[in-house]
């Protein structure tokens, strides 16, 4: 009985220690189930901000890819834009003789200035023996107002006028 005494001691002794050892692991699985049921919520809430972030990149790269279209678009309005704004000027000299050749504008606005003078002269000396008898002031002579450079002729014509020129026709105007 000795033998089979020690030999069941020594049986108990290592279930015993196979319940320490068991009852150890079972604390740490204890304490590892506790800590995770402890961070579920928060795997889940970030489980959850993950796929918010996702969606918020998804809408990311759309707003995206749409302002790369926008852009394109922009830049394209815009050398549309240009190739009109270059139609529109050669459209324009093509049918105003003025801004095509300004030299011909020079020539008739030196011209219309010289008669305007020679018409100025010729009233100064019509009005010479007036003002000999009267003392009155000569009224001023509307200036010059050039609106534009097709109108300029316009304007020295009623500056004529307005002297009160004989040799203008206002019919042959």
């Amino acid at each position: 009985e000795g033998a089979a005494g020690a030999r069941l001691a020594e049986l108990e002794d290592l279930v015993a220690s196979y319940d320490l050892r068991f009852g150890a692991e079972a604390a740490v699985v204890r304490a590892k189930d506790g800590e995770l049921a402890r961070l579920a919520p928060l795997l889940s809430r970030a489980a959850a901000e993950a796929v918010v972030v996702d969606a918020k990149d998804a809408e990311l790269k759309r707003a995206g890819a749409a302002l790369a279209e926008a852009r394109s678009d922009a830049d394209k309005a815009a050398e549309e834009l240009g190739k009109a704004r270059d139609a529109a000027a050669r459209s324009e000299d093509a049918t105003e003789p003025e801004a095509a050749a300004p030299d011909t504008r020079d020539e008739e606005l030196a011209r219309l200035r010289a008669e305007l003078a020679d018409a100025r002269g010729r009233e100064a000396t019509e009005t010479t023996a007036a003002e000999a008898t009267d003392s009155a002031e000569e009224p001023p002579v509307p200036p010059l107002v050039s609106r534009a450079p097709r109108d300029l002729r316009g304007d020295l014509v009623a500056s004529v006028r307005s002297l009160g020129s004989p040799r203008r026709d206002p019919a042959a105007e």
